[in-house]
Parts: structure tokens; sequence; C-alpha cells
């Protein structure tokens, strides 16, 4: 099968891209646009591979595991896959091991031939 999917960890993307373009990690601080972000990923990662897009799969981390507006409107746009942990006082549990788990099974049953994990 030749398509790709876009694994996104979003708690990275906003660490690193806070601090490139705004020198702050504090997500609090920052605010992306939902549906530039995801139409800038489906294209570059399309221009690189020139395969369809499968989805993709944004993974966060959520008290109880209830999206905020913000993780809504990620997940509410077509092709993408709103994945979330639980966010505790600790930290976020359960965000990596989801993108393990779809690194794993996305080309083992063939749905995909190209991973870009972000």
């Amino acid at each position: 099968m030749d398509r790709f999917v876009i694994l996104v960890d979003a708690g990275y993307l906003y660490a690193a891209a806070g601090q490139l373009c705004c020198n702050t990690s504090n997500r609090s601080d920052l605010h992306l646009d939902s549906e530039k972000v995801s139409h800038f990923l489906r294209e570059r990662c399309g221009e690189h591979c020139d395969q369809a897009h499968l989805r993709t799969y944004w993974y966060d981390g959520a008290p109880d595991a209830v999206p905020t507006l913000d993780q809504l409107r990620f997940g509410e746009q077509q092709g993408v896959k709103l994945r979330l942990g639980r966010l505790t006082k600790n930290g976020q549990k359960g965000v990596d091991s989801r993108i393990v788990r779809d690194l794993i099974v996305l080309p083992r049953n063939g749905a995909v031939s190209t991973i870009y994990l972000e």
C-alpha cells in the first residue's frame, strides 16, 4: 500500500516550535492554528514521499483523557485522528505507548508504507 501516515507528538511539537519561534516552550504561551499545521505537515510529507495520505494521528495528554478545545479542533479535521493519553500531576501517561503501538501496527497491517514521526 503506497500511503503515508503522520504521527505527531503534540507536546514535543509545541515545545520545539515554541522554543524555535518564540523562545519559550511554555505551552500556555503558544497557539497553533490546527488547520494550517495539519495542512503544512500533509503537504510537506506528501511532497517528500509522493504517496497518498492515510491520516494524521495527533497524540496528546489530557486530564482524565477529556480533550481540550484546542485538541478537539485538531481531532475534528478530516484526515486527523486524536489519540489522547492521560495528563497527571507527574506529566503525561500513555502517549508514547500509543505512538509505539501505531508504529508497529500500521505497517504490519499493510495500512501504510511510510511513517513520519513529528
